[in-house]
Parts: structure tokens; C-alpha cells; sequence
């Protein structure tokens, strides 16, 4: 049962090793390793070795002008003004369209105390 899921799970490890390897050079840590094995960076003891990568100071000045309120609002808040501006057209027109009935059934009324039914 193992031997059939066995190639899958190989490779699976063989591109998580290569994936840690790759982010470990990403960091710092990689190339501080490489720099020591290949004599670019003279040997010390082992905690020289251990030792944090040199890394250079972070450089803010890259988000320092990234305000913290977003230009323009989330799409749900943004769906949310659509929906309440919605709502206020179709309250205007539904009243607009029920005065509209109003005038038209008040012109159309008897006015010499004749039965009239309603237009339909």
C-alpha cells in the first residue's frame, strides 16, 4: 500500500528540501554558508559559523510613503453604498410613479356625484 504513494511523496520531499534551500539563500543565511565553504570569507571558529548573516540596515524609505487608509474603500463597503443608493432611487421612483397614479386618478373622478370605478 506505501509503495504506491511512494514516488509522490520523494518528490514531494525533494522539492520541499529545494524550496528551504532556496529560501535559506533568500535570507542571507544561504549565501553566508556558500561564502564560507568556497573561501571567499576566511574561516573561524564554529560560532563565527553560526553567527547571525551580516545583513545590511532595513530601509524604511521604501513605505515610509504608504498611508495606513486605503484610496479607495473595500469592494463589501463599496457594495454596501451601491445597495443604500439604490435603495433611495427606487424609493424616489416607486413615490414618483405613486403620485403620478394619484394625479391621474383624481383628474379622471366624477366631479357631479356620479358613480365612477377606478381605471385599471
Amino acid at each position: 500500500m506505501f509503495s504506491s504513494v511512494a514516488g509522490i511523496l520523494v518528490l514531494i520531499i525533494v522539492l520541499a528540501v529545494a524550496v528551504m534551500v532556496v529560501a535559506g539563500f533568500a535570507e542571507g543565511r544561504g549565501r553566508h554558508l556558500a561564502r564560507l565553504a568556497f573561501g571567499v570569507r576566511p574561516r573561524g571558529s564554529a560560532d563565527e559559523i553560526l553567527a547571525p548573516a551580516p545583513r545590511p540596515e532595513p530601509d524604511w524609505s521604501l513605505v515610509s510613503d504608504v498611508a495606513s487608509v486605503p484610496d479607495r474603500p473595500a469592494p463589501g463597503t463599496r457594495a454596501g453604498v451601491w445597495a443604500a443608493d439604490a435603495t433611495v432611487h427606487a424609493i424616489d421612483a416607486v413615490n414618483a410613479r405613486a403620485a403620478a397614479l394619484r394625479d391621474s386618478r383624481e383628474e379622471a373622478a366624477p366631479v357631479t356625484g356620479e358613480l365612477g370605478l377606478a381605471g385599471r
